[in-house]
């Protein structure tokens, strides 16, 4: 059976990192092998050693010293990874660094698979943007597959000229539908032990606490819902270079004890269970996973524009543009009309999914065509 060589910034609660957990977990089962390569700039998930050979090089760095190390430790496995592996995949959000491209094409790799994760355009100061704009040139010239997660995060790695390759191919986030359908028991224990009333109508939001993720303006606007909705409370999911800020703004706006953060959750689904409604406001996303897998616990989303039509096709998705006083009113609304029917919700959102090829299952099968 081939072997895979995976190189990514595998952080132990983003995106990319649970898309390759949920999916490389079956593929290991149905007798494929990897070797992991992860060059995470903090908190790089340990729990990857289970898929295979788990190593980790210098994260890229804007430091001479940084950049050297990099190229040196990356070159390094891949030089290692290469006596028992031809094809690597590199799982990315940004083609900024594209080193590993070029020290992969050096190392004799027969085919480089690049997997955007992410959509960034407009988001990225200048310097940023020109050395993503050099990577898809780089991409496009040295890379033999090119997958994306979204169609937007297609447009933002790829030009249209590489979309219109035999080797593209939009695979996106699929779920396991079951593994996430709703449990009303579990949501009463699980409010319980947030201690969240059974009456409260609950706001969730699952992410990393990034700039990109928004949770400020989430803060803000749920603060003023509050005014007008007392039983109204917000679950906050995830950890990150904001969260103590997030928490400060919290504070500041007196809503601390109407706010419940939790912290990373390698497993979140339970908490998934409290929530009355999903809220994404992300500034960009490639395709939220954590997105389809509230839809798929039967939760309403109410999300930003900022997300590839994919992330609409299932369930009960409503796309609002980022202005505060919108989404005050569309929250105030959502709360008004009180719980959902969550778990009704859930069994007609299983259905969607499969329909749609949204599935855990039909991403794995992909996949593992992709490596024939």
């Amino acid at each position: 059976m081939k072997t895979i060589t995976l190189l990514g910034p595998f952080n132990q609660d983003n995106g990319i990192t649970a898309f390759v957990r949920n999916n490389y977990t079956q593929l290991c089962s149905q007798g494929f092998r990897f070797r992991v390569i992860n060059i995470a700039r903090e908190h790089p998930d340990e729990g990857l050693r289970q898929l295979g050979k788990y190593r980790t090089a210098a994260p890229f760095g804007k430091r001479p010293d940084q950049l050297m190390k990099h190229l040196r430790t990356v070159r390094r496995e891949l030089q290692v990874a290469r006596q028992t592996s031809s094809i690597i995949h590199l799982h990315l959000d940004t083609l900024v660094n594209f080193a590993p491209i070029l020290l992969a094409r050096e190392e004799g790799f027969q085919r480089i698979i690049i997997h955007a994760h992410a959509d960034r355009r407009g988001q990225d100061r200048w310097e940023r943007d020109r050395l993503h704009r050099l990577g898809m040139i780089v991409a496009a010239h040295k890379a033999t597959d090119f997958i994306a997660c979204s169609q937007f995060a297609a447009d933002y790695f790829y030009p249209p000229a590489v979309q219109q390759r035999a080797t593209f191919k939009v695979i996106v986030n699929g779920v396991a539908p079951e593994k996430y359908r709703f449990d009303a028991h579990q949501a009463r224990i699980t409010r319980q032990r947030l201690g969240i009333a059974p009456d409260k109508f609950v706001i969730g939001h699952l992410g990393r606490f990034l700039p990109q993720k928004n949770q400020q303006f989430l803060l803000r606007t749920f603060a003023r819902v509050h005014q007008q909705n007392q039983a109204t409370h917000l679950v906050l999911v995830g950890d990150g270079k904001q969260l103590a800020a997030t928490r400060e703004l919290a504070a500041q706006l007196g809503i601390t004890a109407n706010v419940t953060f939790t912290g990373f959750l390698r497993n979140p689904r339970l908490v998934m269970n409290t929530f009355d409604l999903f809220a994404l406001p992300s500034l960009y996303e490639g395709l939220s996973l954590s997105l389809q897998e509230n839809i798929a616990n039967g939760t309403p989303a109410l999300i930003s524009p900022n997300q590839s039509p994919e992330a609409h096709q299932v369930g009960q998705v409503r796309v609002c543009p980022l202005d505060e006083q919108q989404w005050v009113d569309e929250l105030v609304a959502a709360a008004a009309h009180g719980h959902p029917d969550k778990l009704t919700y859930s069994v007609a959102n299983a259905v969607a999914f499969v329909n749609a090829g949204y599935t855990l299952t039909t991403t794995v099968q992909q996949l593992a065509a992709l490596y024939e």
